[in-house]
């Protein structure tokens, strides 16, 4: 009776709380894969699993990976690809709170990219983005809190933050002006320095709500790289 030869597959686990530097939107690894993979073609498969976020379905994400440094098609019609890995689906959690969901891929949730070679970069960096082009945000409920301009420039200081996270984008409305941010100063997600796009020399104490985009960023993840061994 004629027999089947087996593809070797070779499982890499990637643990958004092991990663050496970065966020889990944006988390950076280093990986010797001459130890992990010999020479040779692959098909690369995305499986993911998040914990809890909120979701309310107005934002889509999918997860790009850099670092491969080699030559990636997509298996439909091999054109060259970006650095695009997958979609992840939400899946509702029942019985939890309103709108929490845990992001999710499985092995037939997106096709399978081919690699010419086996990744030759030791620095891997996964993001997870959404639809807008941005680091993946959830929907948890906008914040607010007190900020103060600094005085001829476009400087913001937020002095105390509750619930959400500032990121570049997010709209901060205070009293009858609006700002939006365009890079980090101090800050990093909550209280701290921002820079904004609309000098004001007055000091405006409360910022009544941040906008746009708001909410958490992705909740830790473990992402299982499958490389399946070509013939």
């Amino acid at each position: 009776m004629p027999t089947k030869s087996l593809k070797k597959i070779y499982n890499v686990i990637l643990n958004s709380n092991n990663k050496i530097t970065g966020t889990n939107s944006n988390a950076n690894f280093n990986i010797d894969w001459s130890a992990v993979l010999p020479n040779g073609q692959y098909y690369l498969h995305l499986n993911y699993m998040g914990s809890a976020n909120i979701y309310t379905g107005t934002r889509n994400a999918y997860v790009q990976i850099s670092g491969l440094n080699t030559r990636v098609h997509t298996s439909g019609n091999g054109a060259p690809t970006s650095q695009y890995l997958g979609m992840l689906k939400p899946i509702i959690l029942v019985g939890g709170t309103t709108n929490t969901a845990y992001l999710q891929a499985e092995d037939n949730t997106n096709a399978p990219l081919f690699l010419e070679d086996r990744p030759l970069s030791n620095n891997v960096n996964i993001q997870i983005m959404d639809n807008f082009g941005l680091e993946f945000r959830d929907n948890a409920v906008a914040g607010a809190g007190t900020a103060t301009f600094v005085a001829s420039s476009n400087t913001l200081t937020i002095a105390t933050q509750t619930a959400g996270t500032i990121i570049v984008g997010t709209v901060i409305t205070m009293g009858a002006f609006t700002y939006t941010v365009t890079a980090f100063g101090s800050g990093s997600g909550s209280t701290g320095t921002y820079i904004v796009s609309t000098s004001n020399t007055s000091n405006v104490a409360t910022a009544t709500a941040y906008t746009s985009p708001q909410g958490n960023p992705p909740a830790p993840w473990i992402i299982n790289l499958a490389f399946e061994q070509c013939d």
